[in-house]
């Protein structure tokens, strides 16, 4: 099964009703980057080898007013290809794909740390709000703080990461395992499961009625936490 390497993050509107929306700001996107890590750390003390290890876990999960049936739709999606599919039907700005493809190479460069991976991401977010604006901007927005985030929880120690994530990267007794992946395809997948889980809930399979902002950034978090936790296996 192919392996994600680069993740994407697409926000757009959450629907509570037929009549009534509200947008994501630039806070909002750092709760669901703060939801994410929760839930992927509560993860990793599990200490998942297999598919079906990591989805025992977040089977058992649960959110308020949401039905099994809805819930299954945020985790149906982990590979690359399913959720930018996903992106590209709902968002049409190159730029957006420019400051994605941006922050990849930033998050690929190994020889730099957490502080300075950060400052050049933050960058990007200037460079987005100076240049997108309404969902465009959304989705750039979500994407950064996602990966600022998830480098935190996935980085080594001597590059300013917790070194949690990284000690479970060179976990041997993963099954079915061929290499140890990368650390920044990790990161990206975070982002990955984030956009697919968004473009569900917001566009998609509108999130009407079902609960408060507060709910739906905990699933959405949840969702990229689970898209991380199947790249760090290695699917």
């Amino acid at each position: 099964m192919k392996k994600v390497i680069f993740g994407l993050i697409a926000i757009v509107f959450l629907s509570f009703s037929s009549n009534a929306q509200i947008s994501i700001t630039h806070d909002d996107a750092k709760k669901i980057a703060v939801e994410h890590n929760n839930y992927l750390a509560n993860l990793i003390k599990t200490n998942p080898t297999s598919q079906k290890s990591i989805n025992n876990y977040f089977d058992n999960l649960k959110f308020d007013n949401v039905s099994n049936e809805e819930k299954t739709k945020y985790f149906s999606n982990y590979s690359y290809d399913s959720n930018l599919s996903l992106l590209k039907k709902y968002i049409n700005n190159s730029k957006v794909f420019e400051i994605i493809n941006n922050c990849n190479l930033i998050i690929e460069n190994e020889k730099i740390n957490l502080s300075d991976i950060n400052i050049q991401l933050d960058k990007q977010i200037e460079y987005a709000k100076s240049t997108l604006s309404k969902t465009d901007l959304e989705v750039c927005l979500v994407y950064i703080e996602v990966l600022k985030k998830s480098g935190e929880f996935w980085l080594e120690k001597e590059r300013g990461g917790s070194g949690v994530g990284n000690s479970f990267l060179n976990n041997n007794n993963i099954q079915g395992k061929k290499e140890t992946p990368k650390s920044h395809k990790v990161l990206a997948a975070d982002a990955m499961g984030a956009s697919g889980a968004l473009i569900i809930g917001a566009l998609a399979s509108p999130w009407a009625g079902i609960g408060a902002p507060a709910v739906f950034f905990g699933i959405v978090g949840a969702s990229a936490a689970w898209s991380s936790g199947c790249a760090a296996i290695g699917l």
